[in-house]
């Protein structure tokens, strides 16, 4: 995806107060709609300060997305509907409350039928996310 249609928010929550806490809150809520013009927005709620680590919660107007993966990402549907193909043509189909992983190196298609709201925890070299 270019980085044109998605809106990720700079309202990060791993400050020095929050870590105090031992740990961080990861609300939908914190992440809204995406706006005019934009297919998809995300919201960073925590990044470790080596940038292997990243959990948020990424939202989604209907769409098709071409994914090359480079890091493993966990996802969790809150909201809609995924139908994931891999390179092979074999498709899973996740809901509201599925979660499952997608390993680095992944390839094939993201299909959202619907709107969708996900958490994710991406894992894997700072700068390494998903190419779409």
């Amino acid at each position: 995806m270019t980085r044109s249609r998605i809106k990720v928010s700079s309202a990060m929550k791993n400050d020095e107060q929050a870590m105090r806490r031992g740990s961080v809150r990861v609300s939908p809520a914190d992440c809204p709609m995406p706006p005019a013009g934009k297919q998809a927005a995300a919201t960073k709620a925590y990044v470790d300060p080596s940038g292997a680590l990243v959990a948020g919660v990424w939202r989604s107007k209907p769409d098709r997305l071409d994914v090359a993966y480079k890091r493993d990402e966990f996802c969790q549907i809150i909201e809609g509907e995924v139908h994931l193909t891999d390179a092979a043509g074999h498709t899973e189909v996740y809901r509201a409350g599925d979660a499952f992983v997608v390993p680095a190196g992944f390839t094939g298609v993201w299909l959202m039928p619907v709107a969708v709201t996900k958490f994710y925890v991406l894992h894997g070299p700072e700068g390494g996310d998903r190419q779409r």
